[in-house]
């Protein structure tokens, strides 16, 4: 197929994350014959190549990534060679710049040259593995970059044809690494959630609702975050908001979803502050389940902050999904996340670390049902017209001249 594309990512599902959701939306509101996916299986575990599969309509290839020699991401050259040579590609799209752009540059030029020291004839070596490259990128792939990686990153987006930025904040960082303002284009993510009948339209589902999830009972206002318990998420300045919350409405409570390496020091935080690590960290959850603790949320608290080195919020995809069930959002103004919410409109926004300021803006949204309601109507109506996948996908077909 002329058009073919060959999307190639260390992240896919059924792997989670916002960057495997990311690949997911896109590629599946995309005709199923447009785009192979090449992603990764556990060479650890002895796995060996799987043969092309597919994932809801999408052809997806399992492959081995790594190996032991160095570079580790050699083994990943191996595969693209053998793909490359197997089948012809009109663009070939990067999931992550470092290793695989490299890895897609390398596999590029020992194909060409084995061609031209082949006994073909008649075709340039030009003409062989002759797509079009595109780098994704979703901010700390950016930001992050130090030294020789930094340097190997420019000359891999000196080389790509176009850019995707996920956020206009990660398209500044890229402007700030030299790359060309005309290869960056910015295509944000959408919440997989984006359809969803919102809160206000559900029965019984506002604070005075009673409902129980995991065994546990939440019959009051909820307070409700998620996310992986990384320290740029700031999840210690949730547990303190709630702390400051809970004196002056004592019935609200808190439920955190997610898991990570700061959730030892997240529990005992919580005990410091009285509250009971057992009744409000639930872990990871699947979509559906996470799917009721929106609908029963009274308020969402999204509070990142910038960790140094590069670890900053790029987006804020929990501030749109919390949209999509028409719940409102304090959320704190660090990265790209003032780009999925208006302040005053469908939420607030807060400086990082404010825990006077995001507290006081929780306590209004608690005590008024209607301010509630209004943020909540705004944000979902705000996802509906401008976080649809089909429209991402429509872009980047566009884009790639592919539709």
């Amino acid at each position: 197929m002329e058009n073919r594309c060959l999307l190639i990512t260390r992240e896919y599902p059924p792997d989670r994350g916002g960057v495997a959701e990311y690949y997911r939306g896109l590629v599946e509101h995309m005709p199923s014959d447009m785009v192979n996916v090449m992603t990764p299986v556990d060479d650890e575990l002895g796995i060996k190549n799987k043969e092309l599969g597919s994932r809801e309509g999408v052809p997806v290839m399992r492959r081995i990534f790594t190996w032991k020699l160095w570079p580790r991401w050699g083994r990943l050259v191996v595969s693209l060679i053998t793909e490359l040579r197997r089948e012809r590609y009109a663009w070939v799209w990067v999931g992550q710049v470092l290793p695989i752009g490299t890895a897609v540059l390398i596999s590029r030029f020992i194909v060409r040259s084995v061609y031209r020291f082949s006994r073909h004839s008649g075709t340039p070596p030009e003409a062989v593995a002759n797509f079009q490259l595109l780098v994704f990128t979703h901010g700390m792939d950016v930001t992050a970059l130090r030294g020789r990686r930094r340097w190997l990153a420019r000359m891999i987006f000196q080389r790509a044809d176009l850019v995707i930025a996920n956020s206009q904040w990660t398209k500044n960082a890229l402007l700030l690494l030299g790359v060309d303002k005309q290869k960056i284009h910015v295509l944000t993510p959408c919440p997989a959630v984006a359809h969803t009948q919102p809160k206000f339209q559900i029965p019984n589902s506002s604070a005075k609702g009673g409902s129980a999830f995991g065994g546990k009972s939440f019959t009051r206002p909820l307070i409700l975050a998620v996310g992986r318990l990384v320290a740029r998420k700031g999840f210690d300045t949730v547990i303190e908001v709630f702390a400051r919350v809970q004196e002056h409405i004592p019935r609200c409570q808190l439920a955190i979803i997610g898991d990570g390496p700061e959730r030892s020091r997240l529990e005992a935080l919580a005990r410091r502050h009285g509250i009971d690590p057992q009744s409000c960290f639930m872990g990871a959850l699947e979509s559906a389940a996470i799917a009721q603790w929106y609908a029963r949320a009274s308020v969402v608290l999204f509070l990142p902050r910038d960790n140094g080195g590069g670890d900053v919020e790029s987006f804020g995809m929990v501030v749109l999904e919390a949209h999509a069930y028409g719940v409102p959002v304090v959320a704190s103004r660090s990265g790209g996340v003032g780009e999925t919410l208006e302040d005053g409109v469908n939420g607030f926004l807060v400086e990082p670390g404010d825990v006077s300021g995001a507290a006081e803006k929780v306590m209004l949204l608690m005590r008024d049902a209607t301010l509630a309601e209004r943020f909540g109507r705004e944000g979902h109506a705000r996802v509906k017209r401008d976080f649809q996948w089909q429209a991402r996908a429509h872009r980047i077909m566009q884009l790639c001249a592919l539709a």
